[in-house]
């Protein structure tokens, strides 16, 4: 007998994008630097520490989309490659650091997440000074 299941067929893909691998994240910072009065614009600057389950794991981040609120939340997302090659299975913590051109010089939050899973929230991102 066959089945009749007609659930579409990337609903495994879906699933597997929206894990996240990570146990654990700590010491979430985020500045600004190289700042250009003549453009208003800056660089920020976001750092912390992941726990994974193995080294070997490739990082890979991506911008979401600002709210309208003003000043505005910024979403940073972090998409995890488990390694290739076999790896010793022990907790390795990995030090972050993502940095990108902003032309926003103050966000109301910057809000990190893995999936469907907030890691962290920095308030009140602003230029030192």
């Amino acid at each position: 007998m066959q089945s009749n299941n007609t659930e579409p067929a990337n609903a495994n893909a879906r699933q597997k994008m929206i894990e996240c691998p990570i146990y654990d994240s700590q010491n979430w910072h985020a500045w600004f630097d190289q700042l250009d009065q003549s453009t208003h614009t800056g660089r920020l600057n976001i750092s912390g520490q992941l726990q994974l389950p193995s080294p070997g794991y490739i990082i890979e981040y991506f911008t979401g989309p600002l709210d309208r609120h003003r000043p505005p939340s910024l979403r940073i997302g972090i998409q995890l490659k488990p390694p290739v090659d076999p790896v010793i299975q022990v907790i390795s913590t990995e030090d972050l650091r993502y940095t990108v051109k902003s032309s926003v010089l103050h966000y109301r939050s910057i809000i990190i997440f893995c999936g469907d899973r907030q890691l962290a929230e920095i308030v009140d991102v602003v230029p030192a000074g």
